[in-house]
């Protein structure tokens, strides 16, 4: 990626510039894993940043964080991936309002939106880390399964076509793995489920 301010003048000069990488910014902002990832903002989350936390599945943020796409205030605009998934996030009107004005949203709006899950009161690392603590306490391969079947619906996959994949081609996954026998087992013997590494 340009860093520089020289660095973008020479390469918009040369017609040399480097192309972003498939996964986008950090490997985040267009990722594909199949692993949830939770975002912990304390502070400003301007334009690559901003584009990161759109494509993680949860986002917690102190009282004091900031959230921007302000690249069009720089003749730029938010190519890494940000622009159809906010959309889909916050709706058309809130995503125009970010994307066309570059006006900073403070944490609790960009709550009130649904661009974040909540403000912290607290540590704001400490509520992410108890989320995921929360959901590493689910059988691994279930949450990789629901979050495939949201994350489809939520890339404008139709809800019929959506529950097709997840029947046809995640559902017999889940049903071949260990973990959805030891769920089954544990709830029978009322007991706490000793989850497997997810195999799927």
């Amino acid at each position: 990626m340009l860093t520089l301010p020289s660095e973008w003048n020479n390469a918009n000069q040369s017609n040399q510039r480097r192309p972003m990488p498939p996964s986008g910014f950090g490997a985040l902002s267009r990722r594909t894993g199949l692993k949830p990832i939770i975002a912990a903002v304390n502070g400003i989350c301007f334009g690559g940043g901003c584009e990161i936390i759109v494509n993680c599945d949860l986002v917690f943020a102190a009282p004091t964080a900031t959230f921007s796409l302000p690249e069009v205030k720089r003749g730029v605009v938010a190519i890494a991936g940000a622009l159809p998934r906010i959309v889909r996030t916050i709706g058309r009107p809130r995503a125009m309002e970010m994307a066309l004005t570059g006006r900073t949203v403070p944490a609790k709006e960009a709550a009130e939106w649904g661009l974040i899950n909540k403000v912290a009161e607290g540590d704001v690392v400490q509520a992410a880390v108890k989320y995921a603590q929360m959901i590493a306490e689910n059988s691994p391969d279930a949450v990789i399964v629901s979050r495939e079947g949201i994350k489809m619906g939520w890339e404008g996959i139709g809800a019929e076509e959506g529950s097709r994949l997840l029947i046809e081609n995640w559902y017999p996954r889940l049903l071949r793995g260990e973990n959805i026998k030891e769920g089954v087992q544990a709830f029978v013997e009322k007991r706490k489920p000793v989850w497997k590494g997810a195999k799927l």
